[in-house]
């Protein structure tokens, strides 16, 4: 089963916007359908519930990102 965010391809080393004219529009091709830490935790808790009845170690260290455009959008 593939399993992946379903994102678009961003090419990250076009020409930065401008924050003098950048508008909440120019942001919109960042905002993905699929948050990775949501994935990451719908993950790690299907994993939790297979392997609930014997011992296991799972380490979830989420990378989040440092730039706002790679936000989910709640947050606007």
């Amino acid at each position: 089963m593939k399993d992946d965010l379903g994102q678009p391809y961003i090419y990250v080393h076009k020409k930065a916007l401008d924050p003098k004219t950048a508008t909440p529009a120019d942001f919109d091709a960042f905002k993905g359908k699929v948050y990775a830490p949501e994935k990451m935790t719908e993950k790690a808790i299907g994993f939790i519930d297979k392997n609930k009845d014997k011992p296991f170690f799972l380490y979830l260290a989420y990378t989040l990102p440092s730039r706002f455009f790679a936000s989910s959008g709640r947050m606007d």
